[in-house]
């Protein structure tokens, strides 16, 4: 997804949505990107900055107060196997306190940054939990948020205010996510009758997955606009949850 941002409106006056093959291998995804990008709406442009969002399931949160930089690609080691085609990137958390660790693959990073100057490279679960935390920051209690993507979900729990827990799950059924959630209510202790769960992401009311967490999750909704962010009426009249990630990324790069 691509998104830009005008200074002189203050608000987000364009979305695209490009589709993309499951390349496997970075040089392949890169020969995907090059044939598409003359064809987008936005991409072929210069902007005044440009943030790229990195999404995989290669991220690490670290506690400041066990931070040490000299040792970081431990801290990724111990979750993830690091190529040699891989480079390791840190995003600040500053909400949590912490530090987001993650590999961006070499040839994809030289692509962007021969493209557009200046680059800010991030990984797409910085902007996002953020974004959550603040959201819920006055809220007391437990709540889930769950970004749903195609083969992937991303599960946030915050409670009272602070980061309770975070994960990527690869997910190939509705009964898969299913299974994540109420295991991951369970072992918090959190009750499905009570927990407010909230989806964002690719889905609507009749996604499966939707209609099967309906089933077994009493407060279940979708995420709403992000109020603190300006976007077009075009924009606004879309789904609240769908661009959530996507704005969230915005935030975090201003």
């Amino acid at each position: 997804m691509v998104a830009c941002w005008d200074d002189n409106y203050n608000k987000v006056i364009a979305v695209e949505e490009i589709i993309f093959g499951r390349a496997q291998h970075p040089n392949a995804w890169v020969a995907e990107v090059e044939a598409i990008r003359m064809k987008s709406v936005c991409l072929p442009f210069q902007y005044k900055a440009v943030s790229l969002a990195i999404l995989n399931n290669k991220s690490t949160l670290i506690p400041l107060g066990l931070y040490d930089p000299q040792v970081i690609a431990s801290y990724l080691a111990f979750n993830h196997k690091i190529g040699p085609e891989e480079t390791i990137h840190e995003d600040h958390l500053n909400v949590v306190q912490a530090k987001n660790s993650y590999t961006v693959p070499k040839n994809i990073e030289a692509y962007f940054r021969g493209l557009y100057q200046p680059l800010q490279v991030m990984h797409f679960s910085s902007g996002l939990i953020e974004q959550i935390l603040l959201s819920k920051r006055n809220q007391t209690g437990a709540f889930v948020s769950a970004n749903i993507r195609i083969g992937n979900a991303e599960i946030v729990v915050v409670e009272n205010g602070k980061l309770l827990f975070y994960n990527s799950f690869v997910i190939q059924t509705p009964e898969d996510f299913l299974f994540y959630l109420l295991y991951l209510l369970e072992q918090l202790k959190l009750n499905p009758e009570n927990i407010a769960v909230e989806l964002m992401g690719n889905i609507d009311e009749q996604h499966p997955i939707h209609q099967l967490v309906y089933k077994y999750i009493r407060h279940v909704s979708f995420a709403k606009n992000i109020e603190s962010l300006g976007i077009s009426h075009n924009i606004a009249r879309q789904p609240n949850h769908r661009y959530y990630t996507l704005f969230s990324q915005l935030l975090y790069a201003k």
